[in-house]
């Protein structure tokens, strides 16, 4: 199947996604953003398209983060897995993949999350993020 593109995504899904909704971030992601879109589509009832919508989705700390103007539980809960999700799928080609550092002092550094591949071939460091192992 294939992907649609950003402005592909908001043509179709225009009752949540305005013209003006910021999708920043790398092609690897479109899939979660399609099966995020999709899923929004599914639960959201037609009396609810004036009352929500898709302000920005955007690349920020490694993860995908979205940012909404209305929705029940259930769509925060949709938008919580999404985000989850991002943490294990490679930002630029969408395989699985885990967070890493523009630098080894992760405390200055932007973060990406990327496959093994793509951290190599864009010199990213990889962090480990549990506490106490040397």
């Amino acid at each position: 199947m294939t992907l649609l593109s950003f402005s592909q995504l908001k043509k179709k899904y225009s009752h949540f996604l305005k013209e003006d909704c910021l999708i920043n971030c790398e092609f690897g992601w479109r899939r979660l953003i399609e099966d995020f879109c999709a899923a929004i589509d599914l639960v959201i009832s037609h009396e609810d398209y004036e009352m929500f919508q898709i302000l920005s989705i955007k690349q920020k700390t490694g993860i995908i983060m979205i940012d909404c103007e209305g929705g029940d539980d259930l769509i925060k809960e949709i938008i919580d897995f999404t985000e989850r999700l991002s943490y294990n799928t490679c930002e630029i080609c969408g395989q699985e993949g885990k967070l890493y550092a523009s630098d080894k002092w992760a405390k200055w550094s932007s973060y990406k999350t990327l496959c093994r591949q793509h951290a190599i071939q864009f010199y990213y460091y990889e962090i480990n993020l549990r506490k106490g192992n040397k």
